[in-house]
């Protein structure tokens, strides 16, 4: 029977790997339908501390760890604490599986003398013994391990205290550890760098629906200027660094309408206020009518196809200047603000992007 050609160009859907959960199969990379890019299979390693772990002359300053799995090495920062009882490190390497060349893990512990390195004590391990991890199990518990000499007998003191596990990006020490494809840069540089994460905020639409006004208080008459140069009636609305201005309402009494969308964006959580003023005049040169401030924390969410309540809300009328006297003042906004939601806010190209999930996490 002829072979049927496979167009391996077309989109395909991932989904969970929930079979081989403990353990992923050669060929399947464990990858999550909202994932943005593909899962790769780590060998974890964290050197925690270590224990009497006594160098010559006591000089326990410059001891550091450095681990070896094939032509890969990295390395530790320099213990500097000579109080402490234990050396803490605290230190965590991924090495990507795909590049590792050896059936081995081999941890040494050196100290600095004279210039140079010198091996105080080592432990070795098999890749074959090294257990898998998938979140959400429960990570693995570090172990106390002894030293060994360069010809493999267990010191009389000097013990490391480490786990390894093989993972993937979804581990939760992945983003606090040094990833080995992630820099070229020297052994000792990489003692002082880790991989780092950028979270992206949640974006929601924010839908201004602006409505009417009522009983404004004019600073130019419509009435008594012949052309009506600078009577016009219009709406801003500014939320952080962006402005957004309606149309010139047809009204140019002191109850206009526009009955106009305007659209932002804002990110949880929400600790910006939207700030609505209404103005007179032309977009160059217009004075003030009143302003409202409106808190984003206190702003209706919409989760479907039903618009939320429109609200009248107290404009306060700014001062002319210092000396004017506080009035009563009763001109009211008419509008129709919510959070939207039921989008996604595309905050990427498109053709880039995998995560099409609506705002509100409860749909």
């Amino acid at each position: 029977m002829a072979n049927k050609n496979i167009d391996e160009s077309k989109l395909k859907e991932t989904s969970i790997n929930i079979i081989n959960a403990g353990q992923p199969s050669e060929g399947d990379k464990l990858t999550m339908k909202h994932d943005l890019i593909e899962q790769m299979q780590f060998l974890f390693v964290r050197v925690v501390r270590g224990r009497s772990i006594i160098m010559p002359n006591n000089n326990s300053n410059n001891i550091f760890v450095e681990i070896i799995i094939g032509n890969t090495k990295g390395t530790t920062r320099f213990f500097d604490d000579e109080n402490k009882p234990y050396l803490e490190w605290d230190h965590v390497f991924a090495v990507e599986k795909d590049k590792i060349q050896d059936l081995g893990v081999e941890i040494l512990v050196k100290y600095s003398v004279d210039m140079t390195h010198a091996i105080f004590g080592s432990a070795s391990f098999t890749l074959s013994d090294i257990p898998w991890r998938v979140p959400p199990e429960p990570s693995l518990a570090p172990r106390w391990y002894r030293l060994e000499d360069e010809n493999g007998a267990k010191l009389s003191k000097g013990d490391i205290m480490l786990s390894m596990w093989m993972g993937t990006q979804a581990d939760e020490y992945f983003p606090q550890a040094w990833c080995s494809n992630a820099t070229s840069t020297s052994s000792d540089a990489i003692a002082y760098t880790s991989s780092k994460v950028y979270i992206t905020p949640t974006l929601w639409y924010l839908r201004v629906n602006v409505i009417q006004a009522h009983d404004l208080l004019l600073r130019i008459n419509p009435n008594n200027n012949d052309n009506n140069k600078g009577s016009d009636i219009f709406v801003q609305v500014v939320l952080g660094s962006i402005t957004l201005r309606t149309i010139f309402s047809k009204n140019k009494s002191a109850n206009p309408s526009w009955n106009q969308d305007l659209m932002f964006v804002a990110q949880e959580p929400f600790n910006d206020t939207l700030v609505l003023s209404v103005e007179q005049g032309t977009f160059a040169e217009h004075a003030c009518l009143g302003t409202y401030e409106l808190p984003l924390k206190f702003v209706d969410k919409r989760l479907d196809c039903v618009g939320v309540a429109d609200k009248w809300y107290n404009l306060n009328r700014p001062r002319i200047n210092e000396n004017t006297k506080e009035v009563n003042f009763t001109s009211k906004l008419n509008a129709r603000i919510s959070l939207d939601g039921a989008y996604h806010v595309m905050e990427e190209p498109i053709e880039y992007s995998s995560d099409f999930r609506p705002s509100e996490k409860k749909l």
